[in-house]
């Protein structure tokens, strides 16, 4: 890949969103490491249909480590969908995952994600006051998708 091209990429894994672990998936390890450390986000989400991704296979657990984000039980479709409206919007690599984990529309469960993804309210806020809002000062901002509504409170 060309990566100046691209401003973030999405693995697409098999089941649980696992790449199988041989040396030739393995090689992609440094890969995703250089590609976070660009500050380009990467996201591993399944092909399945209901799939639910998860850290059961090495490749996503090193990833993981290295600030890849999984998709949890998002589709895959919808990942995809999100990921590039999130990178619309901003490219601040900790917006982007707090963005990718705030369940806008019930498209990810927030229940099953680790503590220390989940996300509030607040945080959400802020980061629509700070990096997406300046970008469109003749939009009213209940004309955005930022509303009461959407943005429900879970706990930390």
């Amino acid at each position: 890949l060309r990566e100046d091209r691209y401003k973030g990429l999405i693995i697409k894994g098999y089941g649980t969103g696992g790449i199988p672990s041989t040396p030739k998936t393995r090689a992609i390890i440094p890969k995703v490491e250089r590609w976070i450390k660009d500050g380009k986000p990467v996201v591993i989400t399944t092909r399945t249909a209901k799939g639910i991704v998860d850290m059961s296979y090495e490749v996503n657990r090193r990833s993981v480590e290295r600030g890849a984000i999984l998709s949890h039980d998002m589709q895959s479709d919808i990942s995809v969908a999100k990921l590039q409206w999130i990178l619309g919007h901003t490219d601040a690599p900790e917006s982007v995952r707090k963005l990718m984990y705030w369940s806008f529309e019930h498209e990810i469960n927030p229940y099953i994600l680790p503590q220390n993804d989940r996300v509030n309210s607040d945080e959400i806020a802020r980061i629509f006051e700070r990096e997406i809002f300046p970008r469109y000062p003749a939009i009213e901002r209940r004309r955005l998708p930022y509303s009461p509504i959407s943005l429900r409170r879970y706990s930390k």
